[in-house]
């Protein structure tokens, strides 16, 4: 039994006529009586009575019956197929927001336009969600601030670079040192990407235990607006601090003792049913050459 069985049946039982089903679906007379034939033969029941020298047809009363069933049958087979279709045409992306600002708003909008029939799904979320969602293959692809040692994963770094301190200033100069007893921790706008032990054991090194620190965010655009309206600084990714640099007048600072770098994490499911498809083998490629292109261009390191 498949969807053309299926197909048939419920056509006939429309209709009530096999030459005017067969004309429907373009399907000869023959054709169409020879898959009632084996259909009847797998239910093993009569669904349809035939009479000869009559063009209509009626139901048995298992035909009948059997009415409802085709008919749930027919809608979960087009789920099915529109759940396979999705597979081969959907990538599905889960992502913390600095990841989605750096790499993947403009390799994204490039990707798209060099393959329109494909589709895009994104999730902006934490590094701990995107975990979850790529183990739970609720997505494709993941991309994280830290590296876990979760079964099932295959996790590869894809991106790494320093932090610098960013604070507004009228005439900034080149990026000078600093060193983090001139900064306050009640000031700070703290980015918060990802699990970083080491910049905890960092902090903890230069302001101590007590958390100070007023207003927290996981992704470095979003410390901007504070920075144009206040005395506060922050602790974001080189990158980051070059492209805030140039939508406001912004210091930027190296550090003396520099934390651990801020990395990306690309995820991908061990398990996945989609890990073998075209459309995701494109689309890892396109990436890893896009973020190698990113590293050979950039000219902004501290």
């Amino acid at each position: 039994m498949d969807h053309k069985d299926i197909t048939i049946f419920l056509e006939l039982v429309r209709c009530r006529n096999i030459s005017k089903t067969a004309e429907n679906l373009y399907l000869s007379q023959s054709a169409v009586s020879s898959r009632l034939k084996a259909l009847e033969e797998e239910m093993g029941c009569q669904l349809v009575l035939r009479s000869k020298g009559q063009r209509s047809v009626e139901l048995t009363r298992q035909g009948e019956e059997f009415i409802s069933v085709a008919e749930r049958w027919k809608l979960l087979l087009e789920e099915t197929e529109a759940v396979k279709e999705k597979a081969l045409s959907v990538v599905r992306i889960a992502t913390n927001g600095s990841t989605y600002d750096r790499l993947l708003d403009e390799f994204l909008r490039q990707y798209t336009e060099r393959h329109p029939e494909k589709k895009i799904q994104i999730k902006v979320c934490d590094s701990k969600d995107t975990y979850d969602l790529v183990s739970k293959e609720l997505a494709d692809f993941g991309f994280a601030s830290y590296e876990s040692l979760q079964g099932g994963l295959a996790v590869r770094c894809i991106d790494r670079q320093p932090l610098c301190i960013v604070r507004r200033a009228e005439s900034p100069k080149p990026p000078h040192p600093i060193s983090p007893s001139e900064l306050d921790p009640e000031r700070e706008v703290r980015f918060i990407g990802g699990d970083f032990n080491g910049l905890i054991l960092w902090r903890k090194k230069w302001f101590g235990s007590d958390n100070r620190c007023h207003v927290q965010i996981n992704t470095a655009s979003g410390v901007r607006s504070f920075l144009q309206h206040g005395d506060y600084w922050a602790l974001i990714p080189v990158s980051s601090a070059y492209e805030l640099a140039r939508l406001m007048p912004l210091q930027i600072y190296t550090l003396e003792e520099q934390p651990e770098p801020w990395c990306v994490y690309l995820l991908r499911s061990l398990r996945s049913s989609t890990q073998d498809l075209e459309i995701c083998r494109t689309f890892e490629a396109e990436l890893l050459e896009y973020a190698r292109k990113i590293h050979e261009t950039e000219d902004n390191p501290i």
